[in-house]
């Protein structure tokens, strides 16, 4: 049986009705889709080889009568017969239409990016974590400070025992000689580059004595000044300098070395100078009371000045308050032990 496409008005061919009706087949040409409807003759097996019937999907309409149009084909078209074989089925199956792949990314086309909005930072509160950290870093090291002060401000000191035996301090190059008690120790240092000389004396414990070279308007001192000033100086057989070879007045030494002395503690507060026997003569000593230290522990103590031709000294003697009365007459024994080295003798 031979019918028209309804669209394209090809000829199609189409064999075992029967078996085809209801289904639907494609146009070779335009690719169509038309559903066929057999004849109810073809149906009832009755010859219908001059009919078929060919349904469109449009409007699902029944061609009846299609002979003429299946006639005119035949004669006007040998050769679209010869083409089909009869043995093969005259209709083409319709394929499923395939899935668009998605195009392959090229090689030297960076990955995609996916950009996702980043979260909002919370509001600052503002960090308080290192001021408390600071403040009771700072709250611990002021207890632990205030204790240790208390404890040293309520210990009292081991109940001082007046030295038997004194020995003779080892001053180097420092051209003095002095004693200290015989349990005690000493050091002693300076009088090269520049640094003035010195001597330490201490009890193993709370008791020292210091004693410092000081310049001032001693010999040496004015000759500094002179060269300091570009005067010419001449030691040997020349023109003395201002009385450089006689002694600066005690008083005024005594006087200059307080306003020294006083920095290096807090409220200091001294009594009036008396006079005190030495090797190099006579001296000044003045009974003192000051803070000493942080927590500006208090001590007392004796200040002393001694004056000579060439040098002068600043002593210092400090202790607890309670040693003061017992431990101040071996501060006065030192002192007026202090005596010059004239000669290259034994230091």
């Amino acid at each position: 049986m031979f019918g028209l496409c309804p669209r394209c008005k090809s000829r199609i061919k189409i064999n075992n009705v029967e078996r085809l009706n209801g289904r639907k087949i494609a146009c070779r040409d335009c690719g169509y889709q038309i559903r066929i409807r057999a004849p109810k003759r073809a149906l009832a097996g009755k010859d219908t080889a001059d009919l078929e019937v060919v349904e469109v999907d449009e409007d699902e309409s029944f061609s009846d009568n299609l002979e003429e149009s299946a006639a005119s084909a035949i004669e006007d078209d040998d050769e679209f017969a010869d083409a089909i074989d009869d043995d093969a089925p005259a209709y083409k199956p319709l394929a499923p239409r395939p899935r668009k792949k998605a195009p392959k990314a090229k090689a030297d086309a960076p990955p995609p990016v996916s950009v996702v909005a980043a979260p909002r930072p919370a509001p600052r509160k503002g960090s308080k974590k290192p001021l408390i950290i600071g403040l009771l870093c700072l709250g611990t090291v002021v207890v632990i400070g205030g204790l240790i002060g208390g404890l040293v401000l309520l210990r009292k000191p081991a109940r001082f025992e007046p030295p038997e035996k004194y020995v003779a301090v080892k001053t180097g190059i420092v051209p003095m000689n002095l004693v200290r008690p015989e349990d005690w120790s000493s050091t002693a240092g300076g009088g090269i580059g520049g640094v003035p000389m010195w001597v330490k004396i201490n009890d193993r414990g709370s008791i020292f004595i210091e004693i410092r070279e000081t310049e001032g308007s001693s010999a040496k001192g004015k000759m500094k000044k002179a060269i300091m000033s570009g005067q010419e100086v001449n030691q040997i057989g020349g023109p003395s300098m201002g009385r450089l070879g006689e002694a600066p007045g005690i008083e005024s030494t005594h006087a200059y070395h307080k306003s020294v002395v006083i920095k290096d503690f807090s409220n200091y507060k001294e009594g009036a100078a008396k006079p005190i026997e030495t090797g190099f003569g006579e001296a000044l000593i003045s009974d003192f009371t000051a803070g000493e230290g942080l927590f500006r522990s208090k001590i007392k103590g004796c200040r002393a000045s001694v004056v000579h031709r060439d040098h002068q000294y600043s002593i210092v003697c400090k202790c607890p308050p309670e040693q003061f009365k017992d431990v101040k007459p071996v501060f006065e024994k030192i002192i007026g032990s202090m005596a010059p080295i004239e000669g290259p003798g034994d230091r």
